[in-house]
């Protein structure tokens, strides 16, 4: 896609950023650079995300691959389209590290650590073998450890359970959740592994809307908007 002098990749950006904790901003930029499509929301809905995906294809937008954090819906919206998606690894490594703390207690969470640390380091197939060996491994010298329940008796002697290491669990089975959607850019010349691009706008926005806490919910669109279009549109000299 070329207008005015400007040229798309094609590999679609998608990524969501609440503020105020009710509405959501979602952002459609071109690893180029450009942002193409934004709207508010009450959440990242799929069939929303199909929707502004379809409107940009519609005109004119060569779409290759999309990125995205690796949310259901967003990533859903993109299969719709039979191109490859990919899961944003600097967002799985912050999850990881989230659920596993910096300083995990067990051997498990310690050596899931680390295999994380590797994950934006992968740069071709053989890597990316390596990387998956190395966590399958891990995988199955913890999975009893990782699954061990603790059992509770009520007074009205009724059983209840729950994992004893949740968050760990969690960390482990994330990884085997995001299977397929971690190397797709391994397969797909130029189609980037993380958000970044967007990443780095929400930031400025942040930093703007906190300069205006007293707006109400709908000014504050209207400043983002702005933000929006000024970024882009506004003729530079």
């Amino acid at each position: 896609m070329q207008k005015r002098g400007v040229s798309f990749s094609g590999f679609l950006l998608v990524d969501g950023d609440w503020f105020n904790r009710q509405r959501v901003k979602l952002v459609y930029k071109d690893s180029g650079g450009k942002v193409l499509f934004w709207r508010f929301s009450n959440g990242e809905y799929k069939e929303e995300v199909k929707q502004d995906i379809q409107f940009l294809v519609d005109n004119g937008y060569p779409l290759k691959g999309v990125v995205c954090d690796g949310k259901k819906a967003l990533i859903k919206a993109g299969e719709h389209f039979e191109v490859p998606v990919q899961r944003c690894l600097v967002h799985m490594q912050l999850k990881l590290q989230t659920l596993l703390t910096k300083k995990p207690r067990t051997q498990a969470g310690k050596d899931l650590l680390l295999w994380s640390r590797h994950l934006n380091q992968v740069h071709n197939k053989q890597d990316a073998r390596v990387l998956i060996g190395w966590y399958l491994r891990l995988l199955k010298r913890h999975k009893e450890f990782i699954n061990e329940k603790t059992i509770s008796t009520s007074d009205q002697d009724q059983k209840t359970w729950w994992y004893t290491h949740k968050y760990l669990r969690q960390a482990y089975y994330h990884i085997l959740n995001a299977k397929g959607y971690i190397f797709p850019y391994l397969r797909t010349p130029g189609l980037p592994k993380d958000t970044n691009g967007i990443e780095g706008f929400f930031s400025q926005v942040d930093t703007k809307l906190s300069r205006h806490r007293g707006l109400s919910q709908l000014r504050k669109e209207n400043l983002i908007s702005w933000l929006f279009y000024l970024r882009e549109f506004k003729q530079k000299p």
